[in-house]
């Protein structure tokens, strides 16, 4: 006979309390009231600076955008559609596997190459985040040696070309925050030496009791930037002057932010912003964050051609490693 489900248990993810029509939330997602979401004090509709990456007013564009917002949208970014779509169909064809199969994929690890996982580290978290996803850590040239899901051979393949593209893109967007700044086109990329990407799947299904959880909780972003899809459903909340606000979606667009690791190499030139993400009752929601970060081996520290008597250093130098799993929010480092 085959064991009791166990809806207290966090480990086999959110899409699994669902598919067992679990009806009020369990106690392990509720979050104390002061870290709830309160839909009173979140503002609608903002509108991000956009950006159209094939424009002449690029470079002013995105040095506005992160100086001001460290978040915008990005236009014309080079990324076919096709691409996207087909790296869309692979989220959805991993989150529809059957939970036993999810689960082979199960890991805890943050570094783990790929893994499944719920929340973040859910035997460590004394309050869940109401999503599941994929993640796949991939040095900068390892892209046929990584590990894959056992589903379809077209998803290492889609998975590979997306990731080739975003590559490509996070490279275009080093040199022109890079000339931006005043600086030669390739500092920020030479700092990053040999970049590392996660590309992390999300999956936020229906919520029984939305207002007591978060599909993400505050946070900014350790490495150096995110490019994000997400669908239209809505749910990506930022922090700006102290308020909560709610990010439109644009289907014709990807979102783009500021990570800590630029905020220090830009000695707070550009800024690390502070986001979340919610859940609704009715609706899944569905985003692939592709972080593009240093090498776990590169220095961070403020640039020098950035400083001076006026602009001393904010921040100390460390290694990448060291700063991944350290957020910004938490004071200088």
């Amino acid at each position: 006979m085959a064991p009791a489900y166990d809806p207290t248990s966090p480990f086999k993810g959110v899409k699994d309390l669902v598919d067992h029509n679990v009806l009020s939330l369990p106690s392990a997602y509720i979050k104390p009231f002061e870290k709830r979401h309160n839909p009173q004090e979140v503002f609608e509709g903002i509108d991000l600076p956009c950006v159209d990456l094939q424009s002449k007013t690029a470079m002013e564009d995105i040095k506005f955008a992160c100086e001001e917002w460290g978040f915008f949208e990005l236009v014309n970014h080079g990324v076919p559609e096709d691409v996207i779509e087909d790296m869309v169909k692979n989220t959805h064809t991993f989150f529809n596997l059957s939970t036993t199969e999810k689960m082979k994929y199960f890991s805890e690890d943050v570094f783990n190459p790929m893994r499944f996982c719920t929340s973040l580290t859910p035997s460590k978290e004394s309050y869940l985040d109401w999503h599941d996803h994929l993640q796949h850590w991939f040095k900068c040239d390892n892209l046929d040696n990584h590990l894959y899901p056992n589903i379809p051979t077209i998803f290492r393949e889609v998975t590979k070309n997306y990731v080739k593209h975003m590559q490509i893109l996070g490279k275009k967007l080093l040199m022109v925050m890079s000339k931006a700044l005043g600086l030669h086109e390739n500092k920020l990329q030479e700092t990053y030496s040999n970049e590392e990407m996660i590309v992390q799947l999300n999956y936020y299904p229906p919520c029984p009791d939305p207002e007591p959880a978060l599909g993400l909780n505050p946070h900014s972003d350790s490495g150096g930037i995110t490019i994000l899809w997400q669908d239209q459903v809505g749910g990506l909340q930022i922090q700006k002057e102290g308020k909560w606000y709610n990010v439109k979606c644009n289907s014709n667009a990807l979102i783009v932010n500021v990570g800590d690791q630029v905020q220090i190499m830009t000695n707070g030139i550009f800024k690390s912003v502070i986001h979340r993400a919610i859940v609704n009752r009715n609706l899944y929601r569905m985003s692939m964050a592709f972080f593009f970060n240093p090498c776990a081996q590169a220095t961070i520290a403020p640039i020098q051609e950035l400083l001076d008597n006026q602009n001393p250093a904010q921040y100390k130098a460390r290694l990448s490693k060291e700063t991944s799993i350290i957020s910004i929010s938490k004071g200088k480092m």
